[in-house]
């Protein structure tokens, strides 16, 4: 697997649909062959 993008989430408020904590990240990985 190759790490296509790293990022830090975005804090959301407490009444948002979305859920995010600024302490947490998200990665989006790539499968080769």
């Amino acid at each position: 697997m190759a790490e296509v993008e790293l990022r830090r989430m975005r804090d959301e408020p407490a009444d948002s649909p979305r859920f995010g904590e600024q302490f947490l990240w998200t990665a989006l990985f790539r499968h080769d062959g």
